[in-house]
């Protein structure tokens, strides 16, 4: 990848924790949009405590893990747009090509029948 390449922005927004001591989980809930694409949406990660690892319950590991759930979710999202996108403009880089295409054959029976006078 060319890192001199601008790139779209994912843009975080807002970021919501809910603890749960009883069942042990925090779950991150976090806004985000794509100002370029006019984009937004909201992701949920969930960290659950893991009695076979022999984890113990730490809300602010919890919470950590909860984030980057949502925004793994968050970057898997955008990527989808994206292909959506440029699935969409490929579609319309042809239609373009097409019409410039039948634009210079109309130009060239306009010259060929402007000669005629």
């Amino acid at each position: 990848m060319n890192n001199n390449i601008e790139t779209f922005k994912l843009q975080h927004v807002a970021l919501e924790f809910k603890v749960n001591e009883v069942k042990q989980t925090v779950t991150a809930i976090e806004k985000f949009i794509v100002p370029k694409f006019k984009l937004r949406f909201t992701t949920v990660g969930v960290s659950k405590l893991n009695i076979e690892k022999g984890d113990t319950f730490d809300v602010e590991t919890g919470k950590k893990l909860a984030r980057a759930k949502a925004e793994k979710e968050a970057f898997s999202r955008f990527k989808a747009e994206l292909k959506k996108f440029l699935k969409w403009n490929m579609a319309l880089d042809d239609k373009l090509n097409a019409t410039i295409e039948k634009m210079n054959n109309y130009i060239d029976h306009q010259k060929e029948y402007i000669k005629t006078f």
